[in-house]
């Protein structure tokens, strides 16, 4: 007889205990009776009596289509570029009731950067696999969704969400259907990629129409394109009440952080409003022509809205205001009249600048004059109300007579050098024939002397040397009135067209300063092929842009297309700025590239990106940027965002939607319309916090 403690455990009730036959035979059926339980795992009649509590859960699961309301039969197109849009609604729930596998499937899970083959991310992946029996024929070419919870719209944004990765209907006809689900952001084996975004709501059936859009503060827009089911680029026209404002901008770093420089805010362009404030004195329309000996003698404006004047001895300038008489008896109506006033300044050595403030009488019947000390100049005394001044026909008569040793002559110097030598100072000799010999003699002696100087000569540096030559002659000017001159220089890009010299685009060889300027300088009083030496003893000009159009009273960008650049058809070649592409590049364009914005290496890096607007706010805000001087963007600081609204060219069915931008990252708004007018608004967001240099995205619809 066995010891009881000689049992082994099995059988503590058998004080005999079994013999190791039996204890072998008890082993077998039980290794039986869990196989037999897995093989039943699968038959409808014992499916929950092979399953314990915890491998039995509720789930709910959604059918998916894009937005479009396509299937996935044609695969999902995934990169780090595109994001696919799904959708579904809470009444397409299927309550599950699921019999989990034996264990869950925790496994470890590479997912590389393709754009960056050195960096990847082992992550624990959760896959849930189950089987079920209450869905009833599965469709094997849509996506489905699983949450543990029912969906509201509440709830959506903050639900785990899982896709279906497999589906498996059971042979035997049991009706058990396998499935496995993956939580969506482990879906694809690209890290830090939003492959697909699901939303809440009813695929859109109808054609697409129109477009608005609202993108993050701070964002610079390359193009938005609508793109049909056959890749076909559908134009995207902005309406007319919003407007595109171009800018060139330059990258001058891509890692860690993309850095730019928007060239059109730099000092190099003379801002729209000075130019319009001088106008606006001498009573001219914005698109007729005016001189630019008075522009570039007139200083700079400063902060409060004030002409400041340099080195003068006599001003002369009217006031012209609204004049309100009240009543003496009745019920107190006014009379309303313009009252126009001259005045005429005397400026001793002492008191050599004047500030006359626009908009602003300091006393009822005095105007504020600056003159080292506060100085003020009695102006009559039918000013009696605070009321808005209007300065016209300004006329100044500077110090040593400004104009014999001006900046502006030396100017007018350069254009009269750079058009004899364009004529290859013809008319500088000629050829008599004396005793029979041919013999050259000088015939204009302006003209021979000009040839001289430039004879063997860099032609840019000499042309350029003119301007050197007269700051370096009149230091006094020069630090007196650093913005005149700076002016003046920026002039000479502006003329590039009819000046040769270093400070022009491309050196004034050809007409890229059209499409390497917002705007620029026409020439209206040329020198129509003199026969004897003439000379630039003015320069008068017409505002022209290449983007837009000066009117009588202001100026608006033209281009109306937000899906493509504008082909530009130049006197010298045909250009186009490149579009942006998936990661910022240089474009090796030596012919289309401000001079100062060259690399050491030849290559150059421009993209012309865009803001637009439908409010006149910040129209005005984003026009007044140009010449500004903030030429280092600041995109975290910039509280400009791009609100517009754009219809196709034509109604159509959109199946993808892509944007290229600088400085993307955050929430989008796309409100698309359809034929119907019905609007479906998108709020997505999109690009990339840390990869700043990530610029292309498609939306795949």
């Amino acid at each position: 007889m066995t010891s009881p403690n000689n049992h082994d455990g099995l059988d503590l009730l058998n004080l005999s205990g079994p013999s190791e036959k039996e204890v072998k035979k008890i082993k077998k059926a039980f290794k039986e009776s869990t196989g037999v339980k897995k093989r039943y795992r699968k038959s409808p009649n014992v499916l929950s009596l092979n399953y314990s509590k915890r491998e039995v859960k509720d789930y709910f699961i959604y059918p998916l289509t894009t937005l479009t309301g396509k299937k996935i039969s044609e695969g999902i197109s995934v990169s780090k570029e595109k994001t696919t849009i799904l959708v579904t609604t809470p009444d397409k729930k299927i309550e599950t009731r699921a019999y989990l596998a034996d264990d869950k499937l925790f496994s470890i899970s590479e997912f590389a950067d393709p754009s960056d083959p050195t960096q990847q991310l082992l992550k624990n992946s959760n896959t849930i696999s189950f089987v079920t029996r209450d869905l009833i024929d599965p469709q094997f070419d849509i996506l489905y969704l699983l949450t543990e919870e029912e969906i509201t719209q509440d709830n959506f944004e903050d639900l785990d969400k899982y896709l279906s990765r497999n589906i498996d209907v059971d042979k035997n006809d049991s009706g058990l259907v396998s499935m496995t689900f993956q939580p969506l952001e482990d879906f694809t084996s690209l890290f830090k990629s939003q492959v697909i975004k699901i939303l809440l709501m009813q695929p859109i059936k109808d054609k697409i129409q129109g477009m608005s859009i609202t993108t993050p503060a701070g964002t610079l827009v390359g193009n938005i394109k609508a793109i049909d089911p056959d890749g076909h680029t559908i134009s995207l026209l902005a309406k007319d009440n919003t407007e595109i404002f171009p800018n060139l901008v330059f990258p001058f770093q891509t890692k860690p952080n993309l850095g730019t420089v928007k060239y059109w805010n730099s000092k190099q362009i003379i801002p729209l409003k000075d130019i319009f404030d001088f106008l606006d004195s001498k009573k001219i329309a914005y698109d007729q022509e005016f001189s630019l000996e008075d522009f570039l003698k007139l200083g700079d404006p400063t902060e409060q809205p004030s002409i400041h004047f340099d080195n003068l001895k006599r001003i002369k300038f009217e006031i012209t205001r609204v004049s309100f008489t009240e009543q003496s008896f009745g019920a107190g109506t006014h009379k309303e009249q313009d009252l126009t006033e001259p005045f005429d300044f005397e400026l001793n050595q002492d008191t050599n600048f004047l500030t006359v403030q626009r908009g602003k009488i300091t006393q009822p019947d005095r105007i504020e004059v600056s003159s080292g000390g506060a100085g003020e100049v009695p102006i009559s005394t039918s000013y009696k109300e605070l009321t808005p001044l209007n300065l016209t026909n300004i006329d100044i008569f500077p110090i040593n007579d400004l104009k014999n040793s001006s900046g502006f002559d030396t100017v007018c110097q350069m254009m009269t050098d750079s058009f004899w030598k364009d004529m290859e100072f013809k008319g500088a000799t000629k050829v008599e024939v004396k005793n029979g010999q041919k013999i050259e003699t000088i015939d204009d002696a302006q003209i021979y002397a000009l040839q001289e100087k430039y004879s063997g000569q860099d032609r840019y540096a000499v042309t350029t040397n003119l301007w050197t030559s007269w700051k370096q002659s009149n230091p006094r000017l020069v630090n007196e009135n650093p913005l005149i001159v700076k002016r003046i220089e920026n002039s000479l890009a502006m003329l590039s067209g009819y000046i040769k010299s270093n400070y022009s685009i491309n050196k004034g060889d050809n007409d890229d300063f059209r499409v390497l300027l917002p705007y620029y300088f026409e020439l209206q009083n040329t020198l129509d092929n003199p026969i004897t030496y003439t000379k630039f003893l003015d320069i008068k000009v017409k505002l022209r842009s290449s983007y837009g159009t000066f009117t009588k009273d202001e100026f608006k960008f033209g281009n109306k297309d937000v899906s493509k650049n504008e082909i530009f058809e130049l006197d010298y070649n045909h250009f186009v700025f490149p579009e942006l592409t998936k990661t910022p590049e240089t474009a090796q364009i030596p012919s289309s590239m401000p001079l100062d914005q060259e690399l050491a290496n030849g290559e150059f890096s421009k993209y012309q990106l865009k803001n637009f607007s439908s409010d006149n706010e910040t129209k005005a805000l984003i026009l007044s940027k140009y010449g500004s001087g903030e030429m280092n963007y600041d995109p975290i600081n910039n509280p400009i965002k791009n609100i517009g609204d754009f219809i196709l060219q034509n109604s159509s069915t959109v199946s993808e939607i892509e944007i290229s931008a600088f400085y993307g990252y955050g929430d989008w708004i796309i409100t698309l319309t359809t034929a119907t007018n019905k609007n479906i608004d998108l709020k997505l967001k999109l690009f990339s916090k840390q990869e700043t240099d990530k610029t292309l995205i498609s939306l795949i619809i």
